[in-house]
């Protein structure tokens, strides 16, 4: 069973380790700042921060940044989100 974590809708919600970040995840195959998902006027919008692993969105690398819809699975490291409106 899953948990739910509220985005922020004014600015960047951070996954990472960083203490800093803002969804803070405590596993080594994350990376400190490992991405980001940020809104912007045509939705929501998910970017690799540069980390070691990679994110994948629904099981594909992204390279660059990606337009997110509800749904979506975002993985980084071990923990899977899924994205809903």
């Amino acid at each position: 069973m899953g948990r739910t974590f509220p985005l922020d809708r004014t600015g960047s919600t951070v996954f990472g380790r960083d203490p800093a970040a803002t969804l803070r995840i405590p596993s080594e195959r994350v990376s400190r700042r490992h991405c980001e998902v940020a809104p912007t006027a045509h939705g929501f919008m998910v970017r690799d921060l540069g980390s070691s692993n990679g994110t994948l969105l629904n099981q594909v690398r992204i390279p660059s940044p990606q337009r997110l819809n509800s749904g979506d699975h975002i993985q980084t490291g071990d923990c899977l989100f899924r994205f809903s409106l």
